[in-house]
């Protein structure tokens, strides 16, 4: 009787071998699987540049179901691009290469210049005002700017170089400017 019953310990136990080592074998190809798929996450940079936004932390799991997630934001900060509003009222007056110059809250002594890449056909419509987005690049190697730092542009529309100029009180077309020894000049 204690043979037999031993007999039957042992081989339940014979058993319960059996199945853990099928659980084993199993845990193995399904680490062996995911060993595969991790392989194919890796994660490759488009361009080389400087983090700006890390909007994933590691651990945390991304679904891609819809859409892809963003893991984080690269830039290229040597060239900067300003995104201007401007109003549909002046919007035609601005084209593409137009130069621009524009000054920054921080540095309110410092123009940066550069020209419009791009007048996007879109508008934002802001409390019924219809803005229109233009793209300016401009040269950042120094490093300064910024991303989403604020900027006040200027477009230049005309401009005139190497010409003679004289100051206001100069140019007049009364009779008291030739006692004052002043020289009028003819208007348009």
């Amino acid at each position: 009787n204690d043979l037999q019953g031993a007999e039957a310990t042992l081989a339940s136990a014979a058993a319960r071998i059996d199945h853990l080592k099928a659980q084993i074998e199993q845990t193995q190809a399904s680490l062996k699987a995911d060993e595969a798929r991790l392989g194919y996450t890796r994660i490759y940079a488009p361009m080389a540049g400087t983090v700006v936004a890390l909007e994933a932390r590691e651990g945390q799991t991304l679904n891609a179901t819809y859409q892809t997630p963003n893991i984080l934001r690269i830039a290229d900060l040597t060239t900067m691009t300003v995104t201007a509003q401007v109003a549909e009222a002046d919007i035609g007056r601005v084209q593409t290469e137009m130069p621009v110059y524009f000054t920054t809250l921080g540095q309110a002594n410092r123009r940066w210049q550069g020209s419009v890449r791009q007048i996007q056909p879109t508008p934002d419509i802001v409390n019924e005002v219809v803005l229109f987005r233009v793209l300016v690049d401009v040269d950042n190697r120094d490093g300064v700017l910024l991303p989403d730092m604020t900027a006040q542009v200027f477009f230049v529309l005309a401009q005139a170089r190497d010409v003679l100029t004289l100051p206001a009180a100069a140019v007049s077309n009364s009779s008291e400017s030739k006692d004052k020894g002043f020289v009028q000049v003819p208007g348009p």
